[in-house]
């Protein structure tokens, strides 16, 4: 596999581990530190731990579709996402499981456009930065910005 495939591999991961860290939210959770690197992984483990000590939690996985825009280096890519968002995403009260208003009801079909920097760190793809634009019309992959994967 290719850098862009390996890469794109720890983009899902890093998406796949949010439903399961963060329902319910476990600050001591090794997934974080698996998935996530440097200024995202410090921004991400505090909201877990004040979402685990007001007893909330955060639902909902979009369907990614990741492609690699840009190689920096042999340890460093760029990722852009247009996302379809899971219309069960939001934040949610663990013990009543209503939903609060800090996130936006996501409408059906909505995309979100999302750019991430993924870092390889100890033979491991992790994001290291997340930027995202939501409820935006973008392309799916593949686009013509996207590198071949091969």
């Amino acid at each position: 596999a290719g850098i862009a495939s390996e890469a794109i591999a720890g983009y899902e991961a890093y998406w796949d581990a949010r439903t399961v860290f963060w329902d319910p939210a476990d600050p001591s959770s090794p997934l974080l530190g698996e998935t996530m690197t440097g200024i995202h992984l410090d921004l991400i483990e505090g909201l877990v731990v004040d979402h685990e000590q007001q007893g909330l939690v955060l639902r909902g996985r979009g369907e990614t579709r990741p492609e690699v825009v840009e190689v920096r280096s042999a340890t460093e890519v760029a990722i852009l996402d247009c996302s379809v968002q899971d219309v069960g995403r939001g934040l949610f009260d663990g013990a009543t499981g209503d939903r609060l208003p800090d996130i936006p009801t996501v409408s059906e079909w909505q995309t979100d456009l999302t750019s991430a920097v993924m870092i390889l760190e100890d033979g491991t793809w992790k994001v290291s930065d997340v930027q995202g634009q939501a409820d935006v019309s973008c392309d799916a992959a593949p686009t013509p910005q996207g590198l071949p994967t091969v």
